[in-house]
């Protein structure tokens, strides 16, 4: 390759350009190190002193303090710099008097000075210890849970693929740790147990059986000191198997909640309780905020359910066929019961109930059922056959919902049907609006104040003042 004059001239003027840039760069930066800071900007830049540690004999010796240090307005947790933190002055009660030399007195800040720089106080450095009171909650029965998530508001984690699930919640001075499935089981639960409310099954002999092996297994608990027991009663009330196990008859048992209408509920160690939504099909915590209650519903009423024979069930699809109110309400039955829901069906039933304005509920082998509170969730009032069943339960049935103020429909006959759907007619938008938002409303009402009756006796009684 041929060096031409042409390219040499054009190489230097290159390396020229280069080495001018080059100086000018480092000319320019050494004028800009030479410009004296500001005030603030010196103060920025200035590194924050370092206090050194005095002997112990110099313990009263005046207070330390920092020359030009800017004040700064901030929590001491952080103001740091250099590794030193700079604490403000704390509240007068947090502050010491400290006698100086010639009569003088000092406040001197708690833990301002002592072994190496200036920091918090130790008291603030440690986590506060909460005094909390454990309660183990172990149910093997539906109502557990409607307890633990609907009215506590507690949350559950499955673990070993559902075989139990678990959960802890702290309300006031308790901290309760909630278990249920079939993975609870007398060897399987903690034995060092201290204070236990126990939830069953006693709907049913072979339920009652199962039970009363759970109750008569609490002896081997040596730390057991506080037992509470929620039990699904029998529907026609034969509930007096457990009343040996009741403190006031003998036995460790000092707070009883029972579903149904028993005479043995007597407000003060034996409470009714409600029987609350089928958590074992997978109903859901259903948030009032989450309902559309000012939209429209297509159906006046509907029934869901199963129609057994010779039930007043037959005798409500015999009234609503005859009057032609399949046009307005949404009814689906079957002819036998299924213990477990499919998700076709379980949305369907959830679907239709927030999008009726009535829920029509025959009696069954009870005057309480899970229908009543899953149409309360949605909205959707209930329309009650008010009829006492046979059995030993009280003379008024729906005890506990009657006496919260339960805005329901009660009908002795359902001959009585068509005159209530033919005021719902009549009724304008804004009116079924406003009730169904007042039913919500006394719903999560109804939850609270049970929540609050179950706090109160629970601490009342398990540690009382």
């Amino acid at each position: 390759m041929r060096v031409t004059l042409k390219k040499v001239a054009l190489f230097v003027m290159v390396v020229y350009l280069i080495l001018t840039c080059y100086a000018a760069y480092f000319l320019f930066s050494d004028k800009l190190g030479k410009i004296k800071p500001t005030g603030a900007q010196q103060d920025k830049d200035r590194p924050v002193k370092k206090f050194r540690q005095r002997p112990s004999h110099h313990a009263m010796t005046p207070r330390v303090q920092v020359k030009d240090t800017p004040i700064i307005n901030k929590p001491p947790e952080q103001v740091a710099k250099n590794n030193t933190l700079i604490q403000p002055p704390p509240p007068a009660e947090q502050q010491l008097v400290n006698f100086q030399p010639g009569g003088e007195e000092q406040p001197e800040v708690v833990g301002a000075r002592g072994k190496g720089d200036i920091g918090l106080r130790l008291d603030q450095l440690r986590p506060v210890k909460e005094n909390l009171i454990d309660i183990e909650i172990w149910s093997r029965a539906g109502v557990g849970q409607y307890t633990w998530q609907h009215l506590l508001g507690g949350s559950l984690e499955s673990r070993l693929g559902g075989i139990w699930s678990y959960g802890v919640k702290k309300e006031r001075n308790m901290k309760f740790q909630f278990r249920m499935g079939p993975g609870v089981h007398q060897s399987k639960t903690p034995h060092d147990v201290e204070n236990l409310i126990l939830v069953l099954n006693g709907r049913a002999p072979d339920k009652v059986d199962f039970a009363r092996s759970w109750l008569d297994y609490l002896d081997n608990y040596k730390n057991l000191q506080n037992v509470a027991l929620m039990i699904i009663g029998s529907e026609v009330c034969d509930n007096d198997w457990v009343l040996p196990y009741m403190t006031s008859h003998g036995g460790p048992v000092k707070i009883l909640f029972i579903v149904y209408d028993g005479t043995i509920v007597n407000g003060k160690d034996i409470l009714q309780w409600p029987l609350g939504v089928a958590t074992y099909r997978g109903f859901p915590v259903v948030e009032s905020s989450t309902l559309a209650l000012h939209m429209p519903r297509p159906y006046r009423c509907n029934f869901l359910g199963t129609v057994y024979q010779n039930s007043t069930r037959e005798d409500l699809l015999r009234v609503i066929w005859q009057n032609h109110l399949i046009d307005v309400c949404y009814v689906k039955t079957r002819a036998s019961w299924e213990p477990s829901e499919k998700t076709e069906t379980r949305e369907e039933y959830q679907r239709i109930l927030s999008q009726s304005d009535l829920t029509l509920s025959p009696i069954g082998t009870n005057t309480e059922c899970y229908r009543l509170y899953e149409a309360c969730a949605y909205g959707s009032i209930p329309v009650i056959e008010d009829v006492r069943t046979p059995g030993n339960c009280a003379e008024e049935p729906l005890r506990l919902l009657k006496q919260m103020g339960a805005p329901f429909i009660y009908v002795k006959d359902w001959s009585e049907l068509p005159k209530i759907l033919e005021t719902e007619a009549k009724k304008t938008p804004g009116e079924l609006v406003q009730r169904r938002t007042e039913l919500v409303l006394w719903y999560d009402k109804f939850k609270s104040q049970l929540k609050e009756i179950f706090l109160d006796k629970v601490q009342g009684t398990f540690f009382p003042k």
